[in-house]
C-alpha cells in the first residue's frame, strides 16, 4: 500500500509539473503574441501616420499647382497690357508673385471667381492709371501721380473692390453708349425712310425732320 501511495504522488507530482509547464508555456506565448501585437499595432499607427502625411503632402502640391495655374493666369492677363513686363514679372519670389497670390487668397470666396476678381482690377487700374488722393483718373493732371504697377491694383481688398468698380462703370457706360447709338441710328433709319417714301409718293414733309441733333431734310 505504502508503494501505491507513493506510486500516485509521484504521478501526481509529474502531473503538477506538466501542467505548471503548460502554464509556463501559455504565459509565454500570450506574453510574446501580446508583444507581437503591440509591435504590429505601433507599425499601424506609423504606417497610418505616414498616410496621412503623404496625403497632406498630395493636397498641398495639388493645391500649390491650381494656385500657380491661377497664378499664370493673371500674369498672362497683365501681359496683354504690359507685354514688355520683365521676365521676372510673376515669378516665384518676386514681388509680383506674392502680390497675386495674396490677392487670388484674399479674393478665394467671390462670386465671379479669384481669377477674374483680379483680372477685372487690372482692367480697372489700366483704365484710370493716374491717381490723386483717393482718386484715380484716366488722363494725366495738376496734381495727379501715376500709379499703375501690380500693387496698386492687387495689394489689398480696398484696391482691388475700386478697380473692380472702375472697370465695372466703364463697362457700364459703353454698354449704354451702344445702346443709345443703337437707338438713335433706328431712328435716323425711320426719318430717312419717311423721308424717301414722301418722295417717292410725291408728297413733302412739312420743314426738316431732327433725330438726336441729326437733322434730316427729304
Amino acid at each position: 500500500m505504502s508503494h501505491l501511495r507513493e506510486l500516485k504522488l509521484e504521478v501526481e507530482c509529474d502531473e503538477c509539473a506538466r501542467k505548471d509547464r503548460v502554464i509556463r508555456q501559455y504565459a509565454e506565448n500570450h506574453s510574446k503574441l501580446v508583444e507581437e501585437v503591440s509591435a504590429a499595432q505601433e507599425v499601424a499607427r506609423a504606417a497610418g501616420k505616414e498616410v496621412t502625411k503623404l496625403k497632406g503632402k498630395l493636397t498641398k502640391e495639388h493645391n500649390e499647382s491650381v494656385l500657380a495655374e491661377k497664378i499664370e493666369q493673371v500674369v498672362a492677363h497683365w501681359r496683354s497690357y504690359r507685354p514688355k513686363a520683365s521676365k521676372a514679372f510673376g515669378k516665384p519670389g518676386s514681388k509680383s508673385f506674392t502680390i497675386i497670390e495674396k490677392a487670388l487668397v484674399l479674393m478665394a470666396e467671390d462670386d465671379h471667381g479669384p481669377v477674374s476678381a483680379c483680372c477685372e482690377a487690372i482692367d480697372g487700374l489700366h483704365l484710370a492709371p493716374y491717381q490723386q488722393y483717393e482718386k484715380r483718373y484716366r488722363f494725366d493732371g495738376p496734381g495727379r501721380t501715376l500709379r499703375n504697377d501690380v500693387e496698386h491694383a492687387l495689394d489689398d481688398e480696398s484696391r482691388i473692390e475700386k478697380c473692380r468698380g472702375i472697370a465695372r462703370r466703364v463697362r457700364n457706360l459703353s454698354l449704354d453708349a451702344r445702346q443709345r447709338a443703337y437707338e438713335a441710328s433706328l431712328r435716323v433709319h425711320e426719318a430717312w425712310t419717311r423721308a424717301l417714301m414722301d418722295e417717292l409718293w410725291g408728297q413733302k414733309p412739312d420743314g426738316s425732320i431732327e433725330v438726336d441733333g441729326l437733322v434730316v431734310r427729304p
